[in-house]
C-alpha cells in the first residue's frame, strides 16, 4: 500500500512521467554564437624594383626585405650583405603573379629602386594572396575529398569481388560481369608499373621536386626556353612526384634499422 501511494505521488509531482501532454517542454539551445569578425589584413610593405641582368636583361618586381639583399638560412630567408656566400634578391609579384624568383647577386649587374607601394596597392596585394590561399585551401580539401571517395569506391569494390556480390561497373557491364579481385589487384600493378616507367624516364637526383621552379627560373631570369623533355615532365610532374614520394619512402623504409631481436 505505500508503495502504491508513493508511486502514485511521484506520478503527480512528475508530469513527464505522468505522461501529462501539456508538460513544459526542455529549454531550447542557446542560439550559436556569431563568429568572430575577420582580422582587417595588413596591407603588403615594399619597394617596386627594376633588376638588370649581366645578360643585359631586365627584370621588375616588388621587394619585401628592408635590407633588399637575402640569403638562404635553412627554410628561411635572411637578410644578409650583398658580398655574402648565396646573397642575391628576391623579387615578388612579376607581372602580377603571386610568388617570387630569386636571383643570385652574381647574375646581376645593377638595381634600382623605382617607388615605394601605397597604402592601397599593399592592401590590394594582399587581398589578392588571401584570395589565392582561400582558393587553393578550397581545391586542397576537394583532392583530399576526391581521393578518399576513390579510395572507399575502391575498397568496397575490392570487397564486393571477393564475396562475389559487387555491382558490375559500366564497363564490366559491357562484358557482362562485375570487377574481379584479379582486375582490382591488376590495377594496382598497372599503377605501379606506370610509377616505375616514370621513375626511369626521370630518374630522381637527376630530377626533383623542386625542378618545376629551376626550369621556371631559367625561363624567367635567364630566359633560357625549356627543353621538350622538361616540357614534358612539368606536364606530368603530379604524378611524377606521387612516384617519387613512393620510392623515397622506400628508400627510408630500408634505410631504417632493423629492431633488435628479443632477448631470451
Amino acid at each position: 500500500m505505500i508503495r502504491r501511494v508513493t508511486f502514485a505521488l511521484l506520478l503527480a509531482t512528475c508530469p513527464a512521467l505522468a505522461g501529462d501532454g501539456d508538460a513544459a517542454t526542455p529549454p531550447a539551445p542557446p542560439p550559436a554564437q556569431p563568429a568572430p569578425p575577420a582580422e582587417p589584413l595588413q596591407p603588403t610593405r615594399g619597394v617596386r624594383y627594376k633588376v638588370t641582368l649581366k645578360g643585359g636583361r631586365s627584370v621588375s618586381g616588388i621587394v619585401t626585405c628592408a635590407g633588399v639583399f637575402e640569403r638562404r638560412d635553412g627554410v628561411s630567408w635572411v637578410a644578409s650583405e650583398k658580398d655574402a656566400p648565396g646573397a642575391g634578391i628576391r623579387v615578388h609579384y612579376m607581372r602580377g603573379q603571386e610568388g617570387f624568383v630569386f636571383i643570385p647577386c652574381k647574375s646581376i649587374r645593377t638595381v634600382e629602386a623605382t617607388t615605394e607601394l601605397s597604402e592601397d596597392e599593399g592592401r590590394e596585394i594582399s587581398e589578392q594572396r588571401a584570395a589565392m590561399g582561400r582558393r587553393a585551401e578550397d581545391e586542397r580539401g576537394q583532392i583530399k575529398r576526391d581521393r578518399a571517395a576513390r579510395a572507399e569506391a575502391a575498397a568496397a569494390a575490392a570487397k564486393g569481388a571477393a564475396k562475389g556480390t559487387a555491382e558490375p561497373s559500366p564497363e564490366a557491364s559491357d562484358k557482362g560481369g562485375a570487377p574481379s579481385a584479379d582486375s582490382v589487384e591488376e590495377s594496382a600493378v598497372d599503377r605501379i608499373a606506370r610509377f616505375v616507367a616514370l621513375l626511369q624516364k626521370y630518374p630522381p637526383g637527376e630530377w626533383t621536386p623542386e625542378s618545376p621552379k629551376e626550369i621556371e627560373h631559367r625561363r624567367v631570369v635567364m630566359d633560357l626556353l625549356p627543353s621538350e623533355k622538361e616540357k614534358a615532365f612539368v606536364l606530368t610532374f603530379p604524378e611524377w612526384l606521387e612516384a617519387y614520394t613512393m620510392w623515397k619512402s622506400g628508400q627510408e623504409t630500408e634505410k631504417a634499422p632493423a629492431p633488435e631481436a628479443a632477448k631470451k
